[in-house]
């Protein structure tokens, strides 16, 4: 087993420990605004940014574990990722890798922060971002849901 290199030397449990509910983690690598959204192609005048906390009253990030058919494309064309995400379910091992367990919105570990595992060119990199996801202003999540 290879090791796993933070991206862009974000390390997810120094950043976690840095941050709590009344202070939470902002990712300066992917900022919650239009830029990192579109690269070309339409754009959506409706999209605002909002933590799942401020739009669910109990978000959960997990609930009775993972289905392949559990996501929704949304807005974007990427219906690759969909398939490749529901392959990944078919092997828990993996899944395991790729979404580290202990991630959730419980008031008592909550920061605002979430890590996911990517495999690149042989190597494992470990991912931080943040909860700010882009909605439509009727409350739907614009991208890739469940």
């Amino acid at each position: 087993m290879c090791d796993i290199k933070p991206y862009k030397n974000q390390v997810y449990e120094t950043l976690k420990n840095n941050h709590d509910s009344t202070n939470l983690f902002v990712d300066p690598e992917f900022p919650a605004n239009n830029k990192s959204i579109y690269h070309s192609g339409k754009r959506l005048s409706d999209v605002k940014w909002f933590r799942p906390t401020t739009v669910y009253q109990k978000p959960q990030f997990v609930i009775d574990g993972y289905q392949r058919g559990d996501l929704d494309q949304g807005e974007i064309g990427n219906c690759w990722f969909i398939a490749g995400a529901g392959a990944v379910t078919l092997n828990p091992d993996l899944l395991q890798r790729v979404v580290p367990a202990n991630q959730s919105f419980d008031e008592n570990n909550y920061s605002g922060i979430f890590h996911f595992r990517f495999w690149v060119y042989g190597q494992w990199y470990d991912v931080v971002i943040d909860d700010q996801l882009p909605f439509h202003t009727d409350g739907r999540l614009v991208f890739c849901r469940n």
